[in-house]
């Protein structure tokens, strides 16, 4: 059972990662036409992700759209899940367990580790 456990595991970290490293290499388009001329503006400054630590038992509050940086830390190896927004992390000993997303819709997202079955917190999310 617990062999069955950790190759379960071991498959799931491996996939994760394995999609983690093919979204990172996509290719840039070629150009074939002369580039636009460059135009000056100032930027909007960028709004720093906001950070948030799981497990806790306050939810984590952020706006509709908003980016959120989630550390999830587990004692085992395990995969934390937010069902309804499509995100899921490897978390365990020696695992990172970092996910950085955009905050959907506005309402409440459970936190989950998969193989524990266990809700380890929650994102409340509000509009814009």
């Amino acid at each position: 059972m617990v062999l069955v456990t950790l190759v379960l595991v071991s498959g799931a970290i491996r996939a994760a990662e394995r999609d983690r490293t093919q979204t990172s290499q996509t290719s840039q388009p070629t150009q074939t036409s002369a580039p636009a001329p460059a135009v000056t503006t100032t930027p909007a400054p960028a709004q720093a992700p906001l950070q948030a630590s799981l497990p806790s038992q306050k939810p984590v509050s952020a706006r509709s759209g908003q980016i959120i940086e989630l550390s999830v830390q587990s004692a085992t190896p395990d995969i934390a899940r937010i069902r309804d927004l499509g995100v899921s992390v490897p978390v365990g000993p020696g695992l990172e367990g970092t996910a950085t997303f955009s905050a959907g819709a506005p309402g409440r997202y459970a936190v989950t580790l998969e193989l524990a079955g266990q809700e380890i917190g929650a994102i409340d999310v509000s509009g814009s």
